[in-house]
């Protein structure tokens, strides 16, 4: 069975029979890379250690396009641990954009000290409270929305209306 052409996520694996056939693109997408060079160019000069050679190849009008099985693909992913899907070069994933934050942290506390207090009137009392560089207030509103869905998240209560 091979992959629908609207193309779903290869990472879901729901999305795809482990038996089906795949292209350098979809490797690539597995394996986290913005585009199929890589892939490519591990066929053609040798890739990682584990990375497992074509196991048929598609015969195109002008070149031959190496196939794997779905299943070999995540196999590669799921046993190589620098080539997991958001891996970026080994450091694990944030929780969320501002995590460690210490802009996070301030707004915060602010948010603490005034709970009911818009969005909007909190960005000028950061911005003073801030001895960093200065941010655009775009990034603070995200910041205080942030702040807000983790504080109601510890809280139990979910999305705020």
């Amino acid at each position: 069975m091979a992959p629908p052409t609207s193309m779903p996520d290869p990472t879901d694996r729901r999305n795809y029979d482990p038996n089906a056939w795949g292209g350098p693109a979809d490797f690539a997408r597995i394996c986290g890379h913005s585009d199929e060079s890589t892939i490519n160019a591990w066929v053609k000069n040798g890739g990682p250690a584990g990375f497992p050679a074509p196991e048929s190849w598609k015969q195109l009008p002008t070149r031959k396009r190496p196939q794997w099985r779905f299943a070999t693909m995540w196999n590669f992913v799921d046993t190589v641990p620098d080539r997991r899907v958001g891996a970026g070069g080994g450091q694990p994933k944030k929780p969320h954009r501002y995590a460690g934050d210490e802009r996070l942290e301030l707004a915060q506390r602010l948010i603490r000290a005034q709970p009911t207090a818009k969005r909007d009137d909190l960005v000028p009392q950061l911005r003073e409270q801030w001895s960093g560089r200065s941010y655009k207030d775009a990034t603070w509103r995200q910041l205080i929305t942030t702040a807000r869905k983790l504080l109601d998240d510890e809280r139990g209560e979910g999305e705020r209306a």
